[in-house]
């Protein structure tokens, strides 16, 4: 087979007796201009070559090469409230992730407040919710979602009224199929309505998977 060197020699020489005649040789050729892999491999360190960072395998069942290309190696999503939220008495309410700040390997949907799985696996899933003011003796829930199913929640429980800041922190780790999707969401009685600060540090959703 030709080697890359002696292409050169011939793309840069006109004297015939230089062109490849043989099919081996002009496979080779072609291999060497293409950047593709096209010979059939006559022994097993020959099956796997590399291509302008591509990797490609040989499938003798096939007689075929594979163009290996590496899946992202990192996968991830976080959304947040950007400002502010109102949130009703003793109304389930979905918090308004209005923003994305990290959007690897996954389908943000910032129109519905949610991620989307493109790739199958374990998550770590974590979220939070910051009531920027309170109510004495009262209870504020946060839960999030898996497609409609709640797969983790929390309870904070004000001991104080006026505008002091409540969290509750979410972390999960669950299975999530390509397709599944991840919501966050909140409820409080009070007796009025409350507000939820926005920020990324505060109120938020996120997954990575592991």
């Amino acid at each position: 087979m030709l080697q890359s060197n002696e292409v050169d020699d011939i793309l840069n020489n006109t004297d015939p007796q230089r062109i490849p005649t043989n099919l081996s040789d002009i496979k080779g050729f072609l291999e060497v201009l293409t950047s593709v892999p096209t010979l059939i491999p006559k022994k097993f360190s020959d099956s796997i070559k590399i291509f302008n960072d591509t990797i490609y395998f040989f499938n003798p069942l096939t007689n075929t090469w594979i163009n290996s290309t590496p899946a992202p190696t990192t996968i991830a999503g976080k959304i947040y409230l950007s400002g502010t939220q109102t949130i009703s008495n003793n109304t389930i309410t979905a918090i308004t992730l209005d923003t994305s700040e990290i959007d690897e390997g996954v389908n943000i949907d910032l129109a519905n407040n949610k991620i989307i799985v493109e790739t199958a696996g374990y998550y770590a899933i974590s979220g939070q919710i910051c009531w920027s003011q309170s109510t004495d003796a009262k209870n504020y829930k946060s839960y999030i979602v898996k497609n409609s199913t709640e797969i983790i929640t929390g309870f904070s429980h004000a001991s104080v009224t006026g505008s002091y800041y409540i969290t509750s922190p979410l972390n999960t780790i669950i299975y999530l199929a390509a397709g599944d999707y991840v919501k966050l969401y909140c409820n409080q009685v009070s007796g009025g309505s409350q507000t939820v600060a926005g920020g990324s540090n505060y109120s938020y959703l996120s997954i990575h998977k592991i």
